[in-house]
């Protein structure tokens, strides 16, 4: 064998040793890409992928004479250490760096991107998730697979989440603008939740104490709670028509029993919802005008408390565990 073929064969794999000590380039991010523990250092240097161990040894992985952009890392194969998600081109790449591999799935020469890392089939590692332009494509490494879902609609939409909706592994959610498309990536189901009029997507929750999260939004007028996927309903709760209100933060516990409460700022009042309980407690605020600074845990008890300020500066605490709001 002569003195080349070594250097070919780890050129034809994408694999690279450097005998450097340290990389070069800019460094990307830091994960446990080997499963000991210890963070590796991930570089960009040129058309290269450098990762660099905790104790100082460099592993180049050549990424190709493309425009690249690394989208993360993940575990995607169920073994230990993430592996670094890259999209690379016409191709998604992904450096599995415990085994000292990298592996190119061809996506075509169209409009593509990585939106998102999410276990789909509660198997052992993550599949990765695509935008492929006309639908979502999703990558098992497991079995080396990638499988696309297209859909039929020519305006835009984007991702809320890829989350566990129903216990048996994560589902797409796209906001569609008039609003909500869930796909279950494991068998291409969908279904589509439209709203006449205004709405808008928060995100998912867990609001009732039950497996799978809940997609949390609102109309003009309500509140509405997706439950069960794509085989699911909707669950309103009111707002009001008559005068502004807003959905406060995020979905949070506030009275410490299974499942995450959802917190309206009304007009002189506050309305928590308990989707748990299906049931609605209205808080009154001494000024009609208020503030919430904060929701956070005072007294040690589970579930948060919210401190609330007025518009003359006085302050309440609303405990909903104890269902009364008092001035301090």
């Amino acid at each position: 064998m002569d003195s080349k073929t070594p250097k070919a064969l780890l050129l034809a794999t994408g694999l690279l040793m450097a005998s450097a000590s340290h990389a070069a380039g800019t460094l990307i991010g830091q994960w446990d890409l080997n499963g000991d523990g210890k963070v590796e250092s991930v570089y960009r240097n040129g058309a290269n992928l450098d990762v660099q161990t905790a104790n100082g040894p460099v592993t180049s992985y050549a990424i190709g004479n493309t425009v690249w952009a690394v989208f993360g890392a993940a575990d995607t194969d169920g073994k230990p250490g993430a592996e670094v998600i890259i999209k690379a081109g016409p191709d998604l790449q992904v450096v599995r760096h415990a085994s000292k591999t990298k592996k190119s799935y061809p996506m075509g020469n169209r409009v593509w991107s990585v939106i998102a890392a999410a276990n789909v089939d509660n198997s052992e590692g993550n599949e990765v998730i695509m935008s492929v332009g006309t639908g979502i494509a999703h990558l098992n490494e497991k079995t080396g697979s990638v499988k696309e879902y297209t859909f039929d609609y020519n305006s835009t939409w984007s991702l809320v989440a890829a989350a566990d909706l129903t216990g048996q592994g994560a589902d797409v959610v796209l906001n569609m603008g008039n609003g909500i498309k869930v796909v279950n990536l494991r068998n291409n189901n969908n279904k589509d939740f439209t709203f006449a009029g205004y709405s808008a997507v928060v995100g998912v929750y867990e609001t009732d104490g039950l497996a799978g999260g809940e997609i949390l939004g609102r109309t003009s007028d309500k509140v509405y709670l997706i439950k069960g996927g794509v085989t699911g309903n909707v669950k309103y709760y009111e707002g009001s028509s008559t005068y502004q209100w807003a959905i406060y933060g995020n979905s949070v516990d506030t009275d410490g029993a299974a499942g995450n409460e959802i917190i309206l700022a009304m007009q002189g009042f506050i309305r928590i919802i308990h989707p748990a309980t299906n049931s609605v407690k209205d808080y009154q605020v001494g000024n009609t005008n208020y503030s919430i600074d904060s929701a956070t845990d005072i007294d040690g008890v589970a579930g948060v408390e919210l401190q609330v300020r007025d518009a003359t500066g006085k302050i309440f605490i609303l405990n909903d565990r104890l269902k009364k709001i008092y001035a301090l």
